[in-house]
């Protein structure tokens, strides 16, 4: 389970988390450990209850594996922030050689929360987000931490930001929202006691179930080109393989790599059409509020205790944030549903006391 908070280790903030990064290099260690230590049970099998000479790639082999091994589960790298925000520490380790190293920070007026795309991702709906946090000094930003929950990385900024006593600068949004730390925990003040009345030619559907109430936003508007450019592709690619290996391969070889296509085919559409046809819904039930909003992802909670934010970006979306839950939530329709479905929001907010702790899915 991820940590909420930055662990404490004396008068340092502990910015990795060692038991995890433990795990990993044991893991990624068993391997070459398995391999090794099989070469040298089989080497000292050869010398001791055989005639045979043991081949020299062998023995290169076993020692270099048993040496990464080795490596990998001795290796040590982590970072810590002093409590007085004056250094950051490095700690290294590689086998038995251990050392530290201080780097001095300039003075920071506030810690900063980010949003970053990797693998050359430049929208939502496609590469890896993640949510990073970061000492706006005088020089320049300082990485403490990088996150794929954005929830993990606001409690760990909000932590700082209460120690140190600076405003949080978020700035995961098109716009900078600058938060000072004395108000870091201020609720959104709620005065929505009753449902909101949807606005005219509203897309989001209202209709009960058997547990409830059921919000149901609409879908994604644009066609997604490149998936069917991408098909294109494979179609092309598989139909020139199929000429160039039917004269030379079996037909069972053949069959198989069709089935092979057509499965990657399939995989191709579900995965590029279906969002487009999924339609994200929101249940208000007795046990609380559930949400599904994303077409590949399972339904969960959406606990709205101790709502801290709560407002319509760029009139396209809604973002909802609090100690427990946060979401960025698409409205494919106009600026009128967004607002609407922010005052849904704000109404299951003021009513959330009467739900019980809702139960995970």
């Amino acid at each position: 389970m991820k940590h909420m908070t930055y662990a404490r280790e004396g008068d340092l903030f502990c910015l990795d988390d060692r038991r995890q990064m433990s795990i990993v290099l044991a893991v990624f260690a068993a391997l070459p450990l398995l391999i090794g230590s099989g070469l040298l049970i089989s080497i000292l099998y050869q010398l001791l209850f055989t005639t045979g000479s043991v081949h020299g790639g062998m023995v290169f082999v076993m020692i270099f594996t048993l040496f990464f091994g080795v490596l990998l589960l001795t290796l040590k790298f982590e970072r810590y922030l002093s409590l007085s925000g004056r250094y950051l520490l490095t700690r290294q380790r590689y086998f038995f050689i251990a050392w530290e190293e201080k780097q001095p920070l300039a003075p920071f007026t506030k810690i900063q929360l980010q949003r970053v795309f990797v693998q050359g991702s430049s929208d939502n709906h496609s590469g890896s987000v993640m949510f990073r946090v970061a000492l706006d000094t005088r020089y320049a930003e300082t990485e403490l931490s990088s996150e794929t929950e954005y929830v993990v990385a606001r409690a760990k900024a909000e932590q700082l930001v209460r120690h140190f006593g600076v405003p949080l600068e978020d700035l995961t949004q098109a716009d900078a929202v600058l938060i000072p730390a004395d108000k870091i925990d201020d609720p959104v003040p709620l005065q929505v006691l009753e449902l909101p009345t949807p606005p005219a030619n509203s897309a989001i559907r209202l209709s009960t179930t058997d547990a409830g109430l059921r919000f149901t936003l609409p879908p994604r508007q644009q066609l997604p080109f490149t998936a069917l450019f991408r098909l294109l592709v494979i179609i092309g690619a598989a139909l020139y393989m199929h000429s160039q290996l039917s004269a030379s391969v079996s037909s069972g070889m053949i069959l198989a790599f069709d089935g092979a296509i057509f499965l990657i085919a399939v995989f191709n559409l579900v995965k590029a059409f279906y969002p487009y046809y999924f339609r994200p819904w929101i249940d208000v039930r007795s046990t609380g509020v559930q949400t599904k909003l994303s077409a590949f992802k399972r339904a969960q909670p959406m606990d709205l205790r101790g709502l801290e934010e709560a407002r319509v970006l760029d009139g396209r979306k809604v973002r909802v944030q609090s100690d427990h839950f946060f979401a960025e939530i698409p409205v494919n329709s106009h600026a009128a549903d967004a607002e609407f479905l922010l005052q849904v929001l704000a109404w299951l907010a003021t009513i959330g006391a009467s739900f019980s702790s809702p139960p995970g899915e």
